[in-house]
């Protein structure tokens, strides 16, 4: 499913920052290892070419988490062992224990940074729940809501949601590009739910959208939480609806 990402949250952008990081962990160990500058441009030049694939592994896994696609997990993983293997196998060959403490505080952190990718990648607004080539509409309960950006209230329903968030469904074509300063009415129990929300990815069939929620209305008793807490004590799950 073709997903286009407006906004990706501070951790996706820190996990960005460490996969880097770590490519400078090996550089700056096999530095150490050889006893040379790594300001050397001859190492450099040197260090790249024999570490191609280190290179190549480090520059997919960036793609992949800044995309928000799902092999991004594995790729993660998979760079995080790397690192571990090639830094373990220098200090094989010549200990030291700064590289260790530095090592054993990486594994720490990719661990970390392994959970909250993974809860980045299951936030509501990043999955529809549902394919474009679907035949018929994904929820069999549907939760009625409106977009109101400026003068327009565009009608739809839900189809994924979790506390940060949600993906909406509309009647109505809409440019993305036109989706600012907006917010989105839910209709339940003869009840009003309102907040404003920030668009967050959409598909190319621009009737399809995810939010993330970032102020309430200023009633907390009909807020996008208290929605969300009403729905999921009546046991109303995504996965259940469909």
């Amino acid at each position: 499913m073709n997903i286009k990402i407006f906004y990706r949250s501070t951790t996706i952008w820190n996990i960005l920052l460490y996969i880097l990081l770590s490519f400078v962990f090996i550089y700056l160990s096999r530095a150490i290892y050889v006893s040379t500058s790594i300001f050397e441009k001859q190492f450099l030049i040197s260090f790249i070419k024999q570490n191609s694939l280190f290179i190549g592994l480090y520059a997919i896994t960036c793609l992949s988490v800044y995309l928000l696609i799902r092999v991004s997990k594995a790729l993660f993983l998979l760079t995080s062992v790397a690192t571990v293997v090639f830094i373990t196998h220098l200090l094989f060959q010549d200990f030291s224990k700064l590289i260790t403490l530095i090592l054993f505080l990486y594994i720490i952190v990719s661990y970390y940074l392994y959970n909250f990718l993974d809860t980045q990648l299951n936030e509501a607004f990043y999955n529809p729940m549902f394919k474009e080539d679907n035949l018929f509409e994904p929820m069999l309960k549907k939760f009625k809501a409106e977009l109101i950006v400026n003068s327009l209230e565009i009608p739809g329903y839900l189809t994924n949601w979790n506390e940060n968030g949600f993906y909406l469904s509309l009647k109505e074509e809409i440019k993305p590009r036109s989706i600012k300063n907006a917010s989105v009415k839910i209709f339940f129990e003869e009840h009003e739910f309102s907040c404003k929300v920030k668009l967050v990815s959409s598909l190319r069939d621009n009737k399809s959208f995810g939010f993330k929620v970032y102020e309430n209305n200023e009633h907390e008793d009909l807020s996008w939480f208290s929605f969300y807490q009403i729905i999921d004590k009546m046991g109303y799950q995504v996965e259940f609806l469909q």
